[in-house]
C-alpha cells in the first residue's frame, strides 16, 4: 500500500497559499494505520490543519472491529 503523503501535503500547502484561504481544517477522515507512516504528513496536519480535536473511527481504535477486518490494534502502531 503507498503511504506516501507527499503529493497530500504539497495540495494542502497549495491551498493555504490561495488568496482569500485564511484556514483549512480538517477533524475526521483521517486513516490513522496509514497517516503515521509518515511523520511529515502527521506534523503538518497537526501544525496547519487541526482546529482542535482530530477524530479517529474504530475501525482504527476498537479491537472488536479491527479483529473483524484483520488489522493491528492502535497500540502496536
Amino acid at each position: 500500500m503507498d503511504t506516501n503523503h507527499e503529493p497530500t501535503i504539497n495540495l494542502y500547502r497549495r491551498a493555504r497559499d490561495l488568496k482569500g484561504i485564511k484556514k483549512i481544517l480538517i477533524a475526521s477522515g483521517v486513516r490513522y494505520d496509514i497517516a503515521v507512516e509518515d511523520p511529515r504528513y502527521i506534523k503538518e496536519l497537526a501544525t496547519h490543519h487541526v482546529g482542535g480535536y482530530l477524530k479517529i473511527a474504530p475501525e482504527h481504535t476498537e479491537e472488536g472491529p479491527l479483529s473483524k477486518m484483520m488489522k493491528a490494534g492502535i497500540g502496536q502502531l
